[in-house]
């Protein structure tokens, strides 16, 4: 015969394998870099997002591995840290106050790895980026965009550039 605390055991694991509903997606990503590209990329992002999503902005940067340890990497980092600030600041201004479900961060990393982690994270709907163009041929992806369509787990939208800077 099985015992009460047996039962209860078993039933614990049960519950505990089943997987929780994903809530909705309401969340759009947008990768900015202060570039003309990428604000045209903001446009777009949040005449998309209209009154249903909400926006999160997002400013990567980064500090080359090979200044670890040396006297002035603390300097630098908080002199990154400033720089990205600013282009976030420019992000903020570029939106004004047609939005009020918007959020805006900084963090370090490559972009197209942040960006592809923050969605897994925060189950964003869409990541919606700017083209860089390539080389001579303008109408190409850039290296970031091209890496963030592989390793995205949601939709990528690359908004091509008017004039590339």
């Amino acid at each position: 015969m099985i015992e009460n605390g047996e039962i209860n055991q078993v039933e614990e694991q049960t519950t505990s394998n089943v997987e929780q509903p994903v809530p909705p997606a309401t969340l759009i990503l947008v990768g900015f870099d202060g570039s003309k590209n990428s604000t045209e990329a903001l446009r777009e992002a949040n005449e998309l997002a209209g009154d249903t999503y909400e926006l999160l902005v997002v400013h990567a940067y980064s500090i080359p591995a090979y200044v670890h340890g040396y006297s002035f990497f603390d300097e630098l980092t908080v002199r990154a840290e400033a720089a990205a600030r600013k282009v976030i600041d420019a992000a903020m201004e570029e939106i004004g106050d047609s939005r009020k479900r918007a959020g805006f961060e900084i963090a370090p990393g490559r972009p197209a790895h942040l960006l592809a982690e923050l969605a897994k994270q925060r189950n964003a709907k869409m990541i919606v980026i700017g083209s860089r163009g390539y080389g001579g041929v303008r109408t190409l992806p850039g290296s970031q965009s091209r890496r963030l369509l592989s390793i995205s787990p949601c939709p990528v939208m690359i908004v091509p550039g008017t004039d590339h800077d």
